[in-house]
């Protein structure tokens, strides 16, 4: 949902999609290894059977390598939001002070 709200924000930011379709396509990944979320958390799920595949293993190497390269990506959107919410923010109170200052002339 954030992702979409994201690319109706910026549509023609090109990275900012391919950043959108990487965190999906890491979920994607996780929910096909580990539905539950608990897999790599417990040996084994509420029924007693194993959390994981027989032999099932992943490479932590790997895998915080593309993390890290996520939450560098997510840190950068949060940058460009705050920019965003400031330049908002600037603007909204130049226009609150343009219409007090129109009215206070007004009423003059």
């Amino acid at each position: 949902m954030a992702g979409s709200l994201l690319a109706r924000l910026f549509p023609k930011d090109g990275s900012l999609r391919r950043v959108i379709e990487s965190v999906a396509e890491i979920s994607a990944d996780w929910s096909q290894l580990d539905p539950r979320s608990d897999g790599y958390r417990y040996p084994i799920d509420t029924r007693g059977q194993a959390s994981t595949k027989k032999q099932q293993t992943i490479s932590l190497r790997a895998m915080a390598s593309r993390m890290s390269a996520m939450l560098e990506d997510l840190h950068t959107i949060h940058f460009g939001l705050d920019v965003e919410t400031c330049e908002a923010r600037e603007l909204y109170e130049a226009v609150e002070w343009s219409i007090s200052s129109f009215i206070s002339q007004s009423e003059q």
